[in-house]
């Protein structure tokens, strides 16, 4: 249209730069549906990109290197990706909501327009939480496949990891008895996470082991602070051996008076709990173990249900890592049997931080506590109805 308040040339000049704009959004639409083209109907892909954008005016503020134009931090890959970016969230999302549904099921929601609006609702809150989850994701994860971090449960224990390593930071954290167990923890966690992001499903059991152990110990010494300070001595004893491939002297004859019970090495790891008096064991299972600990874990906590589940966990965990056979026929199971303890132990986590900091987790208006349990409660129902039929079904194999 001839606008006649504008000389010719100008109007030119922006019906020309119009056309630029659009055939650059049009490349960059065929762009996104042939990368995501086989997860999700493209059309459908397209539609809710434009919807989160129009909803969202104020996204660019989640992406502060979106128009970064320093050619160092662009040369390293430093700059945001924001269509891309909201794509995975979209794809993620959206596959876990659609998990073990039959096809007709599928496309009738794609159809339904309150399941748009709910799924734009959902990526919106995924990425105002970005700058603690997707913007560390790699670009390309070393094994491609599902994005099991996209997934809403997922995303929260990566979001929550994130926030918790900057908690370490808080001077109430930094001084707390327990300092050493909340980073112990969180480095297993963010281990955990980093090889489910790049699709090494199976190598992070040994993670989710060791992260219950520490969980198991750290709940222990919570309740029984006064073991902390012989605690930290046998962390001293191990670091040694570790070291020079040799026992302590002072640590030898602390275990001298216990060689029919435990063998050196189990001493090692669990003969602190000889400092916290009135610890009394069940008689079939050894007391310098990870039973044992569960065992008493089990006297203090008895209606925790969380410590059952997080011992089943550890049995499977221990068996990845030390079986023959160290495979799944399919990843989404994994996914299913390690986000269980990473919850369990996270939210516990998260809640004594907040109980010592008194205050809750808000990030950009998001109550990340309640997101984490919400979308828990939906991996729960999703688990009760997962069969092998349906999870072959996920995968396209009928």
């Amino acid at each position: 249209m001839i606008n006649p308040l504008l000389p010719l040339q100008n109007q030119e000049s922006i019906e020309n730069f119009t056309k630029m704009m659009d055939q650059i959004i049009h490349e960059n639409e065929l762009a996104l549906k042939k990368i995501f083209s086989k997860e999700i109907k493209e059309s459908f892909l397209i539609t809710i990109l434009k919807k989160v954008k129009m909803s969202y005016p104020d996204i660019l503020k989640n992406y502060p290197n979106a128009f970064n134009l320093n050619p160092v931090n662009f040369m390293a890959g430093n700059d945001d990706k924001i269509d891309y970016d909201i794509c995975c969230h979209i794809v993620g999302i959206h596959k876990f909501n659609m998990l073990f549904l039959r096809d007709d099921e599928r496309g009738s929601f794609q159809n339904d327009s309150k399941y748009q609006d709910k799924l734009v609702n959902q990526v919106i809150e995924h990425i105002k939480l970005r700058s603690y989850g997707s913007s560390f994701f790699r670009m390309k994860p070393i094994m491609s496949g599902d994005r099991f971090l996209y997934f809403p449960i997922g995303y929260d224990m990566f979001v929550i990891t994130s926030y918790m390593y900057l908690l370490l930071d808080n001077p109430d954290i930094k001084g707390h008895k327990l300092f050493h167990f909340f980073h112990s923890i969180l480095n297993e966690s963010i281990s955990a996470l980093t090889l489910i992001e790049n699709g090494l499903l199976i190598q992070a059991y040994p993670q989710i082991r060791n992260l219950i152990e520490l969980y198991f110990k750290y709940e222990v010494l919570f309740d029984k602070p006064e073991g902390l300070k012989e605690y930290y001595k046998f962390c001293d004893y191990e670091i040694n051996y570790n070291s020079y491939n040799e026992f302590d002297d002072e640590f030898k004859a602390k275990f001298e008076p216990h060689r029919e019970e435990a063998s050196i090495t189990e001493y090692l790891h669990y003969g602190w709990i000889d400092s916290i008096f009135n610890f009394n064991y069940l008689e079939k299972e050894k007391k310098y173990s990870l039973p044992g600990l569960y065992n008493y874990l089990k006297m203090i906590h008895s209606k925790k249900s969380n410590i059952d589940d997080l011992k089943l966990l550890h049995n499977i965990c221990h068996a990845f890592s030390h079986g023959s056979t160290i495979s799944k026929a399919y990843l989404l199971q994994s996914f299913f049997e390690l986000i269980p303890g990473l919850y369990n132990v996270l939210r516990a986590i998260l809640i004594d931080m907040c109980n010592i900091m008194k205050q809750d987790v808000i990030i950009n208006g998001i109550n990340i506590r309640k997101k984490m349990e919400s979308d828990w409660d939906i991996l729960c129902e999703k688990s009760k109805i997962m069969t092998m039929d349906k999870v072959k079904l996920y995968y396209g194999i009928k």
